[in-house]
Parts: structure tokens; C-alpha cells; sequence
């Protein structure tokens, strides 16, 4: 039967002691003074009834039973560190349920590619995935990570930047053919062009020389909320679209979109940002996601790989 008065801090420093072979050395790595750990071995032989060490002025020795209790106490010690890393590995390590939002064409187009690859890294992790346009309540508690694309990203949650979304005026082939390619954005006036609704027919954009010029399109046969329509018109021969990179560049590489003029919008191109709750920053599995983000997208996106291929709209 182990004495009430025997500690596990008794324990610690006696098996030290052993393992440094000396006061002073085991005094240095357990940051005590060397008077406070030959008290704490004087308490413990004490306890115990026993003499554990035989020491000297230049050295120690353990005695029949010390060597008994050594091995003991150091399977004990051991035995206890192990499970203590063990505890603190599992708390650290990613697993569970995520939760991400993702707008819709992002979501469809990338969100299970960068998924599998980030689940090869972490296979506890589940995933649950809102795909919505709409801007997400982060403090409704239903979403963990919420990814946006936006110029600037709101205030009052965590915001990391993933990637510079660009984007490009495009059309098929098939159309251009059809039209003619438009040598400059000017050319727009003549041409049959797909839009969202909240971009003007007169819009602008920025010269070489960072002026800025009015666009005057053609005929605006689809307006569309959904980039992915506008893709699909694009595709199908409709005319010139004005789409995201990430939506590009698998048809860029097997010759179904054209992409022109460059990126002449660039001042005004959005960025991709990993938002979470500030207090949620050291969970393991958010943490682990956005900076999984971070790193896949650094230093260039792949769905921009594209563009190195085109030396004329690299972004400078």
C-alpha cells in the first residue's frame, strides 16, 4: 500500500535524478533549484521507510531497493506521459464534422477536388456543405467555415485570404468564328455579350495606362445571376461571357473557351476568403482546413494554372 504523503511530483524527481545522475543535472532539466530536489528525495525515502540512494560528494548510487523502485516509478512516469500525449494528440487532431459554405459555382466546380485531397491528409473529417450565393450568419452556429468571394471581407468575423479570383471576357470558338474576335474591349459594341444583371450595359474598365473607359456592349441577349448559366450560354456559342477563372479553366485547356483581352477588370477582381468566428481560430479542424486552403491555392491557384500558358493576361 502506497503512503498518503507520496506524491507523483516525489516520483518524477527521483526517477530524474536517476536518468541525470546527479542533483544538479536533474535540478537543471526540471527547472528546480538543487536544495529543493535533495528535500523532495529526503521526503520520499521518508515515505517510503526506505533508502533509495547512496550518495556522495561527486557522485550517487542506487541502492537494492532503490533499483526495485526506480523501475517501478519509471513505468509509472512513463506509462502516465503516454497517455497524457496520447489525450493531447487526439484533442489536437482534426476530426468530425466541418461545415462549410461555399458560393454555388465554387461549390460545384472545385469545393470536392480540394475536399478528397484535403481528406487524404485528414481522413476523420466529415464534411457538410451549404452551397449558397447568399451571405452566411456565422454566429447562427450552423456553418464552421464560410467561403466568399469578395473585394473586402466583412469586419466582424476572421478572414483569410485564400486566392485573387480574376476574371475574364471568353467566348467559344464555335462563336467567334461565327462574329469575328474583338480585337480590344471596345470591340464589345459589336458583339452579342451574357451579363449579370447587376452589370451595366455602359460599364468600365482600366487601360494599360490605368485610365479609366467606358465599355458599350452590343446586344445583351441573357442576363443571368448564376455564372455557371452564363457559362453554359458561352459554351454553347451565345456569345462572350464575362466569368471567374475558376470557372474557366478546364474549358481553356481543351480549346472550348477563348479568353480576351486580358485582365482588363483587374482593379476591379475579387478575392477568395475563408471566414470563421474569431474564438473559433484554434480548433484543430477549422484551422486545419483554412490553412489546408491557404497551401493549395499558394502560390497560384490550379484553376489559374492556366494562364501561363497565355503570357498576355498573366496578372502583374
Amino acid at each position: 500500500m502506497l503512503p498518503n504523503n507520496l506524491t507523483l511530483k516525489q516520483m518524477t524527481i527521483f526517477v530524474r535524478v536517476v536518468e541525470s545522475g546527479g542533483l544538479t543535472e536533474a535540478a537543471q532539466k526540471i527547472n528546480l533549484t538543487p536544495s529543493a530536489v535533495s528535500k523532495s528525495l529526503t521526503l520520499l525515502e521518508e515515505s517510503l521507510g526506505l533508502k533509495l540512494l547512496q550518495r556522495t560528494t561527486r557522485s550517487l548510487f542506487l541502492t537494492d531497493e532503490g533499483k526495485i523502485i526506480y523501475q517501478r516509478f519509471s513505468e509509472i512516469i512513463n506509462s502516465l506521459e503516454s497517455m497524457l500525449d496520447s489525450v493531447s494528440s487526439a484533442r489536437s487532431e482534426p476530426k468530425g464534422l466541418l461545415r462549410v459554405s461555399s458560393p454555388m459555382a465554387l461549390g460545384v466546380r472545385h469545393l470536392m477536388t480540394i475536399f478528397s485531397a484535403y481528406r487524404e491528409r485528414y481522413p476523420k473529417i466529415n464534411l457538410q456543405l451549404d452551397i449558397s450565393d447568399q451571405p452566411v450568419n456565422l454566429n447562427d452556429g450552423t456553418c464552421d467555415v464560410a467561403l466568399r468571394i469578395a473585394r473586402l471581407p466583412p469586419e466582424n468575423y476572421t478572414a483569410k485570404e485564400i486566392s485573387l479570383i480574376p476574371w475574364f471576357f471568353c467566348a467559344s470558338p464555335h462563336y467567334l468564328e461565327l462574329a469575328g474576335t474583338p480585337k480590344c474591349i471596345a470591340d464589345l459594341r459589336m458583339h452579342t455579350c451574357l451579363l449579370y444583371p447587376d452589370i451595366d450595359e455602359v460599364w468600365h474598365h482600366y487601360t494599360e495606362d490605368g485610365e479609366k473607359s467606358l465599355i458599350t456592349y452590343g446586344e445583351i441577349l441573357i442576363k443571368a445571376n448564376s455564372s455557371s448559366v452564363l457559362l453554359e450560354a458561352a459554351l454553347k456559342g451565345m456569345g462572350v461571357a464575362y466569368l471567374p477563372s475558376y470557372l474557366m479553366d478546364a474549358h481553356v485547356k481543351k480549346h472550348e473557351l477563348v479568353p480576351l483581352f486580358g485582365n482588363v477588370t483587374k482593379n476591379l477582381s475579387r478575392k477568395l476568403f475563408a471566414l470563421h468566428l474569431p474564438d473559433r481560430g484554434n480548433n484543430p479542424t477549422i484551422s486545419s482546413f483554412v490553412n489546408f486552403l491557404f497551401e493549395w491555392a499558394s502560390p497560384v491557384a490550379p484553376w489559374d494554372e492556366w494562364m501561363e500558358d497565355y503570357p498576355r493576361l498573366l496578372i502583374h
